[in-house]
């Protein structure tokens, strides 16, 4: 990086606070962790699910901190990019491979989106089935517990941004 790229640093006068912004990342990080490690614990042994575990923070922390300097790279570079950039990732890569690219990364993450979802409304609609079913005695099927629960939270997924909260 050159010298004048080092000696400038923006921070955004609007945006979400720090403690919001880690409540948000803990909880994305955290939640799908802990759905995870209970079958890298069965399949692996606790030493190798616990070594498992800590490669894969050690990776994630990484990734994250280079995905930070390049978003501080990209708005050092294009002041357009301090204000809210609604799809961020399609904007690294379009800035560094060009608009295919930009297309590329927005299809990854909206892959990616639609499966983490998918994923946590089954199993949250199993885990609530099943807690149904412990504590009242009431069985619904796991169809109907699948509608209900995205019903309730098909709202949440219609506000913009974490801000919104």
């Amino acid at each position: 990086m050159s010298k004048e790229m080092d000696t400038k640093y923006h921070v955004n006068e609007r945006g979400m606070h720090w403690m919001l912004a880690t409540f948000f990342v803990i909880g994305d990080i955290a939640g799908g962790g802990l759905i995870v490690l209970p079958g890298a614990l069965k399949y692996t042994g606790l030493v190798g699910g616990i070594i498992l575990f800590f490669a894969m923070m050690i990776i994630a922390s990484y990734t994250a901190a280079l995905l930070g300097e390049n978003w501080v790279i990209l708005q050092k570079k294009w002041p357009e990019y301090r204000n809210h950039c609604r799809k961020p990732y399609p904007e690294m890569g379009y800035r560094g491979l060009g608009p295919t690219m930009r297309k590329i990364v927005s299809y990854c993450v909206n892959f990616t989106q639609f499966s983490v979802g998918v994923v946590y409304l089954l199993l949250s609609a199993k885990i609530i089935q099943d807690s149904i079913l412990l504590m009242t005695g009431t069985y619904i099927t796991f169809c109907y517990m699948i509608i209900i629960v995205a019903a309730i939270l098909l709202p949440v997924t219609m506000l913009k941004s974490p801000q919104d909260f």
